[in-house]
């Protein structure tokens, strides 16, 4: 089922910000009828959503992948539950990134169980680009191929994902 309460990413082509529910068990996307029925305003829904990002950041493992030289390239946020691409919504999320990876990133999430967290001005992402193209294909619950900057709370993409040749 297609989520009916949505809100843009800033410059994105395919990727919107959906509302879900969580129950236990599964992510529910919230319809419009229990959205208003609900009679949150679009900021208390806002603010319950970074409620729970918080605590979805709190259940997911972080990894790192590093280089030939162990130099950290990239994080690697995972978890059993598809909440990862909530996790990335959280307040504060970025700061979590500034000692290992600097103030300035990029971020994919390519599934509900997976996102990858990068330097701006590290590595070549595009060298990350078939693993994350095969994640989100393979994925039961893909989310996007395009690639976002983290500014504070606030994403804005900044290209797609593609193929290397």
């Amino acid at each position: 089922m297609k989520s009916q309460v949505t809100s843009p990413v800033e410059a994105a082509q395919r990727t919107v910000r959906c509302a879900g529910r969580w129950d236990g068990t599964d992510l529910t996307p919230v319809t419009r009828l229990d959205w208003l029925a609900s009679g949150m305003s679009w900021l208390d829904l806002e603010s319950a959503v970074l409620l729970a990002a918080a605590s979805d950041l709190q259940n997911c493992s972080i990894g790192f992948k590093r280089d030939k030289r162990n130099i950290i390239e990239c994080a690697e946020l995972q978890s059993a539950t598809p909440l990862v691409s909530s996790a990335v919504l959280a307040p504060g999320f970025a700061s979590r990134f500034s000692e290992t990876l600097g103030d300035s990133l990029l971020l994919t999430v390519p599934s509900r169980n997976k996102a990858f967290v990068f330097p701006k001005f590290g590595p070549d992402i595009s060298r990350y680009s078939d693993m994350i193209l095969n994640i989100y294909r393979e994925s039961t619950y893909p989310v996007s191929v395009e690639v976002f900057e983290l500014r504070g709370n606030s994403l804005r993409c900044v290209g797609i994902l593609e193929r290397q040749r």
